[in-house]
Parts: structure tokens; sequence; C-alpha cells
């Protein structure tokens, strides 16, 4: 039994609305994308795919003191159109996200053609979804 004090995940792990946690995926022809990971307003979290390498530049900004400030999630967004990265829409189960990584459209009950057309448009191809020969390796940007 979890003891009542105890933070739920988001709350833990994501306790400010500019809070970020990042899972980088390597595509099978090599190339990477990577997931961000969000705090919902209500309870939960969004993950949202994006069709390039973690890069700090994406979600750091620094001041005239170099003191680095993450950027909202609007700023974080605007961000991407700015520089043509291309993204998948915001996934808010956590069943999508699962059916995605694990390139199993079949759990996508009802929005399979909406999903797998935003994911191609955002470069997450199925080489990024799927585990590259089904082995993981499990650190701070996970590779697969």
């Amino acid at each position: 039994m979890v003891p009542k004090t105890r933070k739920k995940f988001d709350q833990y792990y994501l306790p400010h609305s500019n809070a970020y946690l990042i899972y980088e995926y390597r595509r099978e022809a090599g190339t990477v994308c990577h997931v961000a990971i969000t705090r919902k307003k209500d309870d939960g979290v969004s993950y949202r795919f994006i069709n390039a390498a973690y890069s700090p530049e994406l979600y750091l900004s620094s001041d005239a003191q170099d003191k680095l400030q993450a950027y909202s999630y609007q700023e974080f967004t605007a961000g991407l159109r700015q520089r043509g990265i291309d993204s998948s829409h915001r996934i808010d189960t956590i069943s999508e996200y699962r059916s995605i990584i694990q390139n199993d459209f079949s759990l996508l009950t009802g929005s399979l053609p909406r999903a797998e057309a935003s994911y191609r448009k955002a470069g997450v191809s199925r080489a990024c979804q799927r585990r590259q020969n089904g082995h993981a390796e499990n650190h701070a940007r996970s590779d697969f």
C-alpha cells in the first residue's frame, strides 16, 4: 500500500508546468527522435514525439546572467514550429503511447487512421516506434 503522503508520478517528477522528461529513440536507420513527457493541467502526463534528436536548446533558454530557464510548453511547441521540426499531436493516454513504441496500432480502437497519419506527418516512422531487434537499453535517454 502506498502511503497518502507520497506524491503521484506526475506531481513528483514533473512538479512545474515547464518540467520535462525526455526519452530518445534510435530508429533502425540510425536517425533519432525523442518524446517529451509533460504534466497535464489536470492529473496525468502527455507525450509528444519530436522528429529530432534531443537538444537542450529546444527546452532551455538563458538570460543575461547565463541562468538557464526551461521554456513553457507553449514556448516549446512554438519553438519546434519556428525551427521547422515536426512533432506528433499531443498524446494523452499511456495506451496510445505504448501502442506507438510497440508498433501495435491495433490498440488504438477507432483512431487508427488519425493516429498513423499524425505519426507519419511527424516523421515518427514505424522504425522509430519499433524496438530494434526486440532489445532495449534503459538509461537516462533510452535508445531503441
